[in-house]
């Protein structure tokens, strides 16, 4: 009878405090660190990345919540595919800032899976350094200056950048580690309207502080 006792009482502290991570009104935080896989035309000129980013949840009931998140993307750009050059070196990030709905399936289990969505505003840029160039150029970014003829010669460095709306959806899975702690993987389809869209899926492993 103790030893029923004393998992009894073991289970009413345990179980509150699982369900715990997402009770009403709670707010979080986190940091999301993985990989930046890049889709569509963006992907004929940038090799795969990083991503980083910072968040602060604030859950409205069990199954909603509302996030702020500043992020950074990064890719490097492939000379031969974007530019047909030589001695080519070209990065292509973007820092954007957006605001996310989640709505998280079953709530109180100790894993559970969530979709997400989100709008905000990036700003991306690309940094080339000098290059040698050859044969047809096709820009690497934005569609232009060059577009299609011939081009030779040798470039000095240079930086543009836009800022225009972003959007992204995607689902994530995660687990309730502890009452104060949460991991979760995650992926978003992520499309940043430039005149060419950027277009990349972030897959992210996040560590949540309650």
């Amino acid at each position: 009878m103790k030893i029923r006792a004393s998992l009894a009482a073991l289970a009413l502290c345990v179980l509150p405090a699982s369900a715990q991570a997402l009770d009403p009104g709670m707010t979080s935080f986190a940091f999301n660190i993985g990989w930046n896989i890049p889709e569509g035309k963006y992907a004929d000129y940038v090799e795969s990345g990083y991503t980083f980013s910072l968040d602060f949840t604030y859950n409205l009931n069990k199954n909603l919540a509302f996030r702020t998140e500043f992020g950074r993307a990064y890719n490097n750009v492939n000379g031969s595919k974007a530019l047909n050059a030589t001695n080519f070196s070209a990065t292509a990030y973007n820092y954007n800032l957006t605001e996310n709905a989640i709505y998280t399936f079953n709530p109180d289990a100790q894993t559970n899976f969530y979709v997400i969505a989100g709008v905000g505003g990036a700003k991306a840029t690309i940094d080339v350094g000098s290059y040698q160039y050859y044969g047809t150029a096709y820009p690497p970014y934005w569609g232009y200056p060059y577009y299609g003829y011939p081009v030779y010669g040798y470039n000095s460095a240079v930086s543009q950048s836009t800022t225009r709306m972003t959007y992204n959806a995607g689902v994530g899975v995660q687990f309730k580690i502890s009452p104060s702690f949460v991991m979760s993987l995650e992926s978003r389809y992520t499309i940043i309207a430039t005149q060419k869209n950027v277009e990349y899926i972030p897959i992210a492993v996040g560590f949540r502080f309650m």
